[in-house]
């Protein structure tokens, strides 16, 4: 299932970033120049719509609403997985830009700034004052996506409530900045898949087993929103129970009463280890509490806490590392800040920043960063857990991971069985 998007008007969805001096508003981009709209933005949009159909309905959705989006405030997500919106036949225009940029004659027609301006443009606005000239300081520019442009956001969600989200689809006129304004008037409607990935068709690999461990591979292909610098092995079983949950059509709430549930997730028959860093399909280890430097020193010599007191030491910068060679090489989970907003309580407010709106931000993980963990108990237990994913390797880690944040893949590791 897909949500489709078109845009009826120029559209400003903003990412919360803009460039010094030229542009004040900018949109979000891919490595290549593709123009993406994130899902929370969307997911943001469609709650708005519902509770607007729950107030005309008098509170008849209240359930359905909590039920979708989850409640405010509350770890349990809800029941719709929403991807970023990527360009119709994005698949074939970003391999074509891939292609071009190796080409030594046609390379600069598909730099990124080029590729930009294929599908949007600067519009600049002033404020204008009661003598009708432009105020000063107002001069504004603010990047928008051309009028016609089609976006497909990958969507799961139970049966149940397709067709309360398909009328809420229909609510939906505009979106992002200015829509009071001329800007961000849109369609928005449910489709299906233009193919259906059929079981057993998907590519995988006989793993086999060593000593009873499975190593398993996390990548990640979107931004993941986690305090921590790696995914803890209660996350690990969470995710696996879920997915046993969901292909076994068990009630989460009696799943304790399934032996076999108990037997692979609420024992101790198999262990679930933390996921950590892995950097070219090498697992890091966080650096030792030990490992110092000398504080103030240009020199990159690593120190013991038992080596000379006299000296003055301070912690590793590293939040990993691994030694190649007798020589200690540090490395960290790359981050950054994703901004979002809040509307206004009052929808007829075109800014998120006037009256009850507010910005707010995420701290990410990014996106490709790869890690890893084993598996460790019975060889039936661990060959029942790998096929959970046979079909589909998808997973989702992390906060807002219904929206935006925390796809990944997971990938077990190949083994030739030793015989001793």
């Amino acid at each position: 299932m897909q949500l489709l998007l078109e845009l009826l008007s120029d559209t400003c969805i903003s990412s919360g970033e803009s460039i010094a001096g030229i542009i004040d508003v900018e949109v979000e981009f891919d490595e290549y120049g593709i123009p993406f709209i994130p899902a929370k933005r969307i997911k943001g949009i469609l709650r708005e719509a519902a509770e607007d159909i729950n107030l005309i309905c008098d509170d008849k959705y209240s359930e359905y609403i909590d039920n979708i989006f989850g409640r405010p405030g509350e770890c349990i997500p809800g029941n719709i997985i929403l991807e970023n919106g990527r360009l119709e036949d994005y698949e074939v225009i970003s391999d074509m830009i891939k292609r071009g940029q190796k080409s030594k004659e046609y390379g600069i027609l598909f730099n990124e700034e080029f590729v930009k301006d294929n599908f949007t443009y600067i519009r600049s606005q002033t404020s204008i004052d009661e003598g009708g000239a432009a105020k000063e300081n107002s001069l504004r520019n603010i990047r928008v996506l051309k009028k016609g442009l089609k976006f497909l956001f990958d969507l799961d969600i139970e049966r149940e409530y397709i067709q309360f989200l398909s009328e809420v689809c229909k609510m939906v006129r505009h979106i992002g900045l200015n829509r009071t304004r001329g800007l961000g008037e849109v369609r928005l409607s449910l489709v299906k898949n233009g193919e259906n990935v059929k079981a057993g068709t998907q590519n995988t690999k006989k793993v086999n087993i060593r000593s009873n461990r499975v190593d398993f591979k996390i990548k990640l292909k979107e931004p993941c929103v986690l305090d921590t610098d790696y995914i803890s092995g209660s996350s690990i079983l969470g995710i696996f129970a879920s997915r046993y949950i969901k292909l076994n059509n068990i009630d989460g709430y009696n799943a304790h009463k399934n032996d076999e549930f108990v037997n692979l997730f609420l024992s101790d028959k198999v262990i679930f280890s933390n996921a950590y860093l892995s950097i070219n399909d090498e697992k890091l280890l966080p650096t030792p509490v030990i490992f110092l430097k000398e504080k103030n020193s240009p020199r990159k010599d690593i120190y013991s806490i038992w080596d000379d007191k006299d000296k003055q030491y301070c912690s590793l910068p590293y939040d990993y590392g691994i030694l190649e060679k007798d020589v200690f090489k540090g490395h960290n989970v790359e981050r950054y800040i994703n901004y979002h907003h809040r509307r206004p309580d009052d929808k007829t407010i075109g800014s998120p920043v006037e009256k009850d709106g507010d910005y707010y931000q995420y701290n990410c993980i990014k996106e490709g960063t790869e890690f890893k963990g084993e598996l460790i108990g019975e060889e039936i237990f661990l060959d029942k857990l790998m096929k959970l994913f046979e079909n589909d390797k998808s997973i989702w880690i992390g906060a807002s991971r219904n929206a935006q944040y925390g796809k990944a893949e997971i990938e077990f590791q190949t083994y030739e069985r030793e015989f001793i």
